[in-house]
């Protein structure tokens, strides 16, 4: 029978070294696996495009003048940029001399303010009886506030016909401007508070422009 050899025994520093590693071993591969379990699965999701959204709208810097149609005195006026018109609620009977606040008369002017007017009524006057009886209501009926001659009286056309435009100067500026047209005798009104004289240019043209874009129906 042979002799069974023992091993050596284990020198000291050997057994301690591997009674230290061995921990250190399920260490590692514990906290290898709890990685691989919370780490998700598959590529992350590529980011998507970026947008820029779009610029807010903004008011149109350029209104367009505003038409204004009276079916009531069969005209249409087309207005400055910034301009309203109000429709008359009553139809003027061709007496007397209706003012911006009477209500037979169509009012234009920037929002809340009464700048210009207009008006009609039927009548079998020729275009110089019409204005001399226009100017004369004028002078009867606003005596108080506006001299009893005008300042000036020129011809003017509106809407393509012949007429005439009466200038006051009232504390403010007063115009007054008169045709006949289809047995009808118009009377268009401007007047401009902070000027103190019966003409201005800029309101001179500004009327004058108003007078000239009225169509008559």
């Amino acid at each position: 029978m042979s002799a069974i050899t023992a091993s050596p025994p284990m020198r000291g520093w050997r057994r301690a070294a591997m009674m230290t590693v061995a921990p250190l071993a399920v260490s590692v591969v514990v906290l290898i696996s709890a990685c691989s379990s919370s780490a998700p699965t598959g590529s992350p999701p590529p980011a998507g495009p970026t947008t820029t959204p779009p610029p807010a709208a903004t008011a149109s810097t350029s209104p367009t003048p505003v038409v204004f149609a009276s079916t009531r005195y069969r005209y249409s006026i087309t207005l400055p940029v910034g301009w309203v018109a109000t429709p008359a609620s009553a139809t003027w009977s061709g007496l007397g001399a209706p003012t911006i606040e009477d209500p037979a008369v169509d009012v234009f002017g920037p929002v809340g303010v009464g700048t210009a007017f207009g008006s009609a009524a039927p009548t079998t006057s020729p275009l110089a009886a019409w204005v001399a009886d226009g100017i004369e209501k004028n002078s009867l009926f606003h005596s108080d506030t506006c001299p009893q001659k005008p300042d000036s009286v020129e011809p003017v056309t509106i809407g393509g016909q012949p007429g005439m435009l009466e200038s006051l100067n009232c504390g403010i500026l007063i115009n007054t401007a008169f045709t006949v047209v289809n047995g009808y005798g118009y009377r268009f009104g401007f007047r401009d508070p902070t000027v103190h004289a019966a003409t201005d240019p800029a309101d001179h043209a500004k009327f004058t422009t108003m007078l000239a874009s009225v169509v008559f129906h």
